[in-house]
């Protein structure tokens, strides 16, 4: 039964302490990493323009959530599923990331 989370598995995981998160908690996580990296880049480099030969990960996340807002702004829905989280960002985003000092 390979890769299959067999209960016999999940019983061994959960006597480990393993951590299980809530449906769509580890993306809220994941998200959240990538705005803090992505604010790492604009000092770095001065804007948000991720360059995938600086950066080939989040250049690609970057790529996703453009393509993700773009669907947005459309009308319509993402395979990414950021709608919830993109829309009441913009705003702040926008204001946060143009006061982050240009070094």
């Amino acid at each position: 039964m390979k890769g299959k989370l067999t209960e016999e598995r999940i019983q061994a995981l959960d006597k480990l302490g393993f951590v299980w998160f809530p449906t769509g908690e580890h993306n809220e996580l994941a998200f959240a990493d990538r705005l803090l990296q992505l604010e790492a880049y604009k000092v770095k480099h001065g804007n948000c323009k991720v360059e995938c030969k600086l950066d080939e990960s989040l250049c690609h996340w970057a790529q996703k959530v453009n393509v993700s807002r773009n669907a947005i702004d459309a009308g319509g829905e993402t395979r990414y599923k950021l709608t919830e989280r993109v829309r009441p960002l913009r705003g702040v985003l926008t204001q946060a990331f143009s006061q982050i000092p240009m070094t």
